[in-house]
Order: C-alpha cells, then sequence, then structure tokens
C-alpha cells in the first residue's frame, strides 16, 4: 500500500495499540524510518502552507514562517502524536484554531 500520494514510501504492517494513557488509538508504524517520518513531515507542510497563504493573505515565506514556529508544528515533529499521520484538513483546523 502506498502511504501518500505521490510517494515511494510502502506500508508493510501497520500496528495498533492504545495510545500513552490508554485512551484511542495510535498508529505504529514499526519499519518507520526517521527518513520516512521527515519526508511525510515535509509532504504534509507543503499540502498545508498554500492553505495558510489563502486564508490568511500572506506569502509563501510568511505561511511558512507562521507554519514552523506554531505550536502545531512542534506536535507534528514529535513522533510520539502521530500526528504527520493527519491529513493536512485536520491540521489546518488545528492551526486555525491555534491563530486564533
Amino acid at each position: 500500500m502506498i502511504l501518500y500520494h505521490g510517494s515511494n514510501i510502502e506500508i508493510d504492517e501497520i500496528l495498533l495499540s492504545k495510545g500513552r494513557h490508554g485512551k484511542g488509538n495510535q498508529i505504529i508504524e514499526k519499519d518507520m524510518t526517521a527518513t520516512d517520518r521527515q519526508f511525510m513531515i515535509e509532504c504534509l507542510c507543503e499540502d498545508i502552507v498554500p492553505m495558510i497563504m489563502e486564508e490568511y493573505h500572506l506569502t509563501d515565506k510568511d505561511a511558512f514562517d507562521r507554519l514552523y514556529k506554531s505550536m502545531t508544528f512542534s506536535k507534528i515533529e514529535d513522533p510520539q502524536t502521530g500526528l504527520y499521520y493527519q491529513s493536512p484538513v485536520y491540521v489546518f483546523d488545528m492551526l486555525k484554531e491555534e491563530f486564533a
């Protein structure tokens, strides 16, 4: 199965386990490398930046700055959150709440 449209990352096995506090499911990819995760983060950001630009009438540089300085981006980079697995629209909604 291809993980992300246009990528060449393939998933052989996904394990679902309880989150840190035993609530909800947390996706764990046992063969995911740091490079794979970084690629997913970059793809996610590539999709989110145009949304930020349109919503807030920013240049691409300003949109990247706003994203990279956000608490949401810190969560995207944290492998424990699994936020880098989420859809760009979902993450953008989180950003809008943070920016409000």
